[in-house]
């Protein structure tokens, strides 16, 4: 029955590579699905993007650019879209922080990043239009340095960044990369420049593509929230009512639930005094996970690190019981070598001066839903004599009219021969641990087409598995090949790992 589904999922697909002198997206979130915002000034594919509002977009590459939340026709799914989220409050303040409580901080007590055994966990994250980032030799990775000096600069693009002692192939452990360029989120960057300045995984990787596993979500986090900081400038547009009592200010965390089909009125979860800050003060990015009381946060204010960590909150929605909470900067463990654990915010690749305004923390080694959301890069496969050149990630979506679930792989790059018109490709689809491959699939694509305006020219292999209780959990291989069959040049992608 699964050599049928796949054989039949995998049908004239065009195929990729990547090559080292040709910029492209990386990295196991390249094409996450997301909600986001943009700071004013930024520029879409169709004009000037309206930074008061949340924008969605699926996973992949896009030639338009997103636009407001369409929710799935199921029952008891939020409405996420910002006149829903923001009460209909007109002007609308802008959100300048966004969260929904599911991101998965690893980190023990103090802030260090301690990967558990078994596990990879990620950051996703962009910076400001200000950001330089650490040039090559200051810092383990020097992607965001690259990124800012382009002509479209790095603010808004979106990076990744796999935590140390993840379990994940060696080449992208502690190493930024870039997971979506501004011209993938259909960003006219040149015209802006763009800037995103909020975003968050887990709306379009659960709620808007994938609400039928919401029942996995432990039985606290299944009532749906937001998490929402507004800008400096857009203070002054918020209710009175959502401040209760507080005095007003942009490094204040507002929460609200999604109960009885609506949104609950706004109202603080984390006021600035409880951080440390000043309430002249803006928290600019917030990552908030509820399960383990944690939460990554920015400021923009000069000299403070760029990505801040802090427990001891309530987990409900209301202002946390104590009067601070332990704050410090996230960290991650030191080489033996090394006399102090380095900030998070160094290894990848920033500088004091530099700043995280917006951050999404993931753990899919450890969280049993993000194995089903996230394909996972298997670093016990491939071929050791070849340099993994392709690029690739895999997302689930389930549509709710056809009551089918869609497994998405997203391939970029070239053979070490760059852009040729000759160049073929293919994908191996297994069941078996890859060490004894069981081909279920193989896709021969025609020659490549050049004209792509994205690095890596991206390609889309699209599996569709009906939900069958005897394939729930069942883990299959993808793996993808490309080839220049005049020079013998081959490129490869380290298999990606998704769970049905």
């Amino acid at each position: 029955m699964i050599r049928a589904i796949l054989s039949l999922g995998c049908t004239a697909v065009p195929l990729l590579a990547q090559v080292a002198t040709e910029r492209q997206s990386q990295g196991p979130l390249m094409g996450v699905s997301q909600a986001f915002s943009t700071a004013p000034g930024t520029v879409g594919t169709a004009g000037p993007v309206d930074a008061t509002r949340l924008l969605f977009r699926p996973d992949g590459f896009l030639g338009a650019t997103p636009g407001e939340y369409a929710a799935q026709p199921l029952p008891g799914i939020p409405d996420y879209s910002t006149d829903v989220l923001l009460q209909h409050t007109m002007p609308r303040p802008d959100i300048d922080a966004f969260s929904v409580g599911l991101d998965w901080v690893v980190s023990d007590a103090t802030g260090l990043a301690v990967v558990p055994p078994g596990h990879w966990a990620a950051l996703s994250f962009s910076v400001t239009r200000a950001t330089v980032g650490a040039p090559p030799g200051m810092a383990p990775s020097s992607v965001v340095f690259t990124e800012a000096g382009g002509p479209d600069g790095a603010a808004g693009d979106l990076f990744s960044f796999v935590l140390p002692g993840s379990v994940a192939p060696p080449e992208i452990i502690g190493v930024t990369q870039r997971a979506q360029d501004a011209t993938e989120l259909a960003l006219a960057a040149l015209a802006g420049p763009a800037d995103v300045d909020a975003h968050d995984v887990f709306v379009g990787l659960l709620w808007e593509r994938n609400p039928d596993l919401a029942y996995l979500l432990p039985p606290a986090l299944r009532t749906p929230r937001a998490f929402f900081s507004v800008s400096p400038a857009t203070v002054g547009r918020v209710p009175a009512s959502w401040w209760a009592g507080t005095v007003p200010s942009a490094a204040t965390i507002f929460c609200t639930s999604w109960i009885a089909g609506g949104w609950t009125v706004p109202t603080p979860f984390i006021l600035p005094s409880q951080l440390g800050l000043g309430s002249g003060e803006d928290v600019d990015a917030v990552a908030v996970d509820l399960t383990r009381d944690r939460l990554l946060f920015s400021t923009a204010t000069a000299g403070r690190d760029p990505i801040l960590f802090a427990s001891g909150f309530d987990t409900s929605c209301a202002p946390a019981s104590r009067p601070t909470l332990f704050v410090a900067p996230y960290r991650t463990p030191a080489p033996s070598d090394a006399p102090d654990d380095p900030p998070v915010s160094v290894v990848i690749g920033l500088i004091t001066a530099d700043d995280v305004d917006a951050i999404c923390a993931l753990d899919p080694g450890g969280d049993p839903l993000l194995q089903l959301l996230i394909g996972a890069p298997d670093p016990s496969a491939g071929i050791p004599t070849l340099q993994p050149y392709l690029a690739a990630s895999s997302f689930r979506s389930f549509d709710g009219v056809s009551q089918t679930v869609e497994y998405r792989s997203h391939m970029a790059g070239w053979p070490p021969t760059g852009r040729q018109p000759n160049v073929l490709g293919g994908v191996l689809v297994g069941i078996l641990q890859p060490v004894n491959w069981q081909p279920l699939a193989f896709v021969g694509g025609p020659f490549r087409h050049l004209s792509s305006p994205f690095g890596g020219a991206p390609e889309l292999l699209s599996i569709v598995v009906p939900q069958l209780p005897s394939t729930l959990g069942l883990p299959i291989w993808l793996w993808w090949g490309a080839a220049d069959p005049q020079t013998g040049s081959f490129g490869i992608a380290r298999p990606v790992r998704v769970r049905l």
